[in-house]
């Protein structure tokens, strides 16, 4: 987990924050002495916090991490998939298929996901579930046809603040937007995803 407002380092900044060149620092291997912090990620690479790390290579005290959670905390996978309750392998299938939420930033090629993306996962997740089914559409489950007036008002909505926030040259924000039309991102990412659809078909400019 990356706390908020942290940053993490690899093992190639690492080499460089002692001053070694890669091939040096993988045969004196500092990320293993003793006393050296511990990983926020340790699975295919490793990842430390960039202020423990910088302080252990300075030879000052090691500043301890943030124990209270926060909304703007980073989630690997494994601790995503724990938060959501799934396998870790049904996150990454669901990330990958679209049906889960896509990574909220990347750190040394390693997928993060907010601790508040995950949250509104998990209560789309529930609301999906007291409902019998998820139908984004609006639609009975099973039934085709045009798109229901209601899915149609929510898009015009949407499209309308994309548009404000384009005039404003403001920046698409997700959260924000779903927090102002008191819908969750999921429901947000999803309708996104149609406009941009619908756009595309027609080769007009849409957000994604």
């Amino acid at each position: 987990m990356i706390r908020a407002g942290r940053d993490v380092v690899d093992r190639a900044a690492i080499a460089q924050l002692h001053g070694l060149s890669e091939s040096q620092a993988n045969r004196r291997r500092p990320w293993a002495a003793e006393g050296h912090p511990t990983p926020v990620y340790a699975h295919k690479q490793h990842l430390w916090d960039t202020e423990q790390a910088t302080a252990y290579a300075n030879g000052e005290p090691i500043p301890a991490l943030p124990e209270v959670d926060s909304s703007d905390d980073l989630l690997d996978r494994f601790e995503a998939a724990a938060v959501a309750g799934v396998a870790p392998n049904s996150w990454e299938t669901g990330r990958s298929r679209g049906t889960f939420p896509t990574p909220d930033d990347v750190k040394h090629g390693v997928p993060f996901w907010l601790r508040s993306t995950v949250a509104d996962f998990v209560r789309f997740r529930a609301e999906r579930a007291e409902r019998g089914g998820y139908n984004p559409s609006g639609r009975p489950k099973g039934t085709t046809g045009s798109r229901p007036a209601k899915s149609q008002d929510l898009e015009q909505r949407i499209r309308a603040v994309l548009a404000e926030l384009e005039r404003a040259g403001q920046p698409v924000v997700k959260a924000d937007i779903a927090r102002r039309l008191n819908i969750n991102v999921s429901t947000l990412r999803y309708h996104l995803a149609e406009i941009e659809k619908r756009a595309s078909a027609t080769d007009a400019p849409a957000h994604s």
